[in-house]
């Protein structure tokens, strides 16, 4: 899951019931099954490939000038099934916890039918801050003594 947000470079029109419209808003978002395969380790360093396939898309946003009340405003979606395949670079700092970057080639078809084109892929580049473990493994093994208590299984 992501979430993108800011307002776009430039701005681009779309169409929404029958009424033909320009903005530069920009609130995204993406959910999907991505997958992560690690092709090299050294140490603390891992060099992934990537691939993913989800439902992406962004809502536009319609200002109602006629008053300041935001619940008069409207929205509208354009959305595209994204598929997508990169390359992502793992730093663990310490134990599971790790800071990454990923970059992908994402292939996606808005569909802004009466606005702008908005045919074409992109690429994102995402900083990533995670961790991963199995806390009841060891717990385990803490307690068949294998590992000392603070320890960590990989280091």
């Amino acid at each position: 899951m992501a979430f993108r947000l800011f307002k776009s470079k430039t701005e681009y029109s779309y169409m929404k019931d029958g009424i033909k419209d320009s903005t530069d808003y920009f609130l995204g978002g993406y959910v999907g099954i991505d997958l992560e395969r690690v092709l090299l380790r050294i140490k603390r360093n891992e060099l992934t490939v990537l691939a993913g396939v989800g439902f992406d898309g962004f809502s536009t946003m319609v200002t109602n000038t006629e008053d300041d009340n935001p619940d008069n405003d409207e929205g509208h979606s354009v959305n595209s099934i994204n598929t997508n395949f990169g390359l992502g670079y793992r730093y663990f700092l310490k134990n599971n916890f790790y800071v990454a970057l990923q970059g992908k080639y994402n292939i996606v078809n808005y569909n802004n039918q009466g606005g702008t084109n908005l045919s074409g892929n992109c690429i994102t580049i995402s900083f990533l801050v995670g961790g991963f473990g199995n806390g009841e493994k060891e717990i385990r093994l803490r307690d068949l003594r294998y590992i000392e208590e603070g320890s960590a299984i990989n280091k």
